[in-house]
């Protein structure tokens, strides 16, 4: 499948704040050498209400088509790579653990790009998917010393049986204000109309995020 002008597609940024986070849009455009093209997001408008358009978008590293419906397998793993719906996009995850305590099924995930947590429905998540030379891949699941020690660390804190606690500011919060953010830095801004967020909880975890971090930095300098 070829990206090319008018097709639906997600796209993601290279900005802070914006890591493993996919947009949905269209493509308007696409330049003479197939490098880069215009975006007309779905999500977001102008400050008079006009369709928000970014212009020069990479189209190979940032622009992939609409991946296709997959259920989440039964029963899911931990440690499956995910992507969760929030604040008008999907960010990319892995799967923690499941929280049996609660009325329907419900899963904890993490995000590596933001070292955060986040509990969610099987109804807001989708398995995550690559596309890789023109074709859908399904993510293999994450394993990495990062992730095992969250795992372990979330173990070890909180038993099936204790709730998630919130702490700090909800991190829906925080991406609600960085989308917005995405949207003024082109000169628009994130349209609340068409869906209204529901912001859930963030799981408390006694995790070292800086011990976490640099041990990030310390993989992909082996890498």
């Amino acid at each position: 499948m070829e990206l090319r002008e008018g097709m639906k597609v997600e796209v993601c940024s290279s900005e802070d704040g914006y890591g493993g986070a996919w947009f949905q849009g269209f493509i308007l455009a696409v330049t003479k050498d197939g490098q880069r093209c215009k975006i007309q997001y779905d999500k977001f408008v102008t400050d008079d209400g006009k369709p928000l358009v970014e212009e020069e978008v990479p189209l190979q590293s940032h622009v992939r088509p609409i991946p296709p419906f997959r259920q989440l397998p039964h029963p899911c793993s931990v440690g499956d790579a995910v992507e969760a719906y929030d604040t008008d996009c999907w960010w990319r995850g892995v799967i923690i653990k499941l929280l049996s305590n609660s009325e329907d099924e419900v899963w904890v995930v993490y995000f590596p790009d933001s070292c955060t947590l986040k509990d969610y429905p099987r109804s807001d998540l989708r398995p995550a998917q690559e596309w890789i030379r023109r074709k859908w891949i399904l993510t293999p699941q994450a394993k990495s010393p990062i992730i095992e020690q969250v795992i372990r660390s979330f173990a070890r804190d909180y038993s099936e049986e204790t709730p998630p606690m919130a702490q700090g500011e909800g991190d829906g919060k925080k991406r609600r204000r960085a989308v917005k953010s995405k949207a003024t830095s082109h000169g628009g801004i994130a349209s609340g109309k068409r869906q209204k967020l529901k912001i859930r909880k963030r799981v408390k975890i006694t995790v070292d995020t800086v011990s976490l971090r640099e041990a990030a930095q310390g993989n992909s300098k082996v890498q």
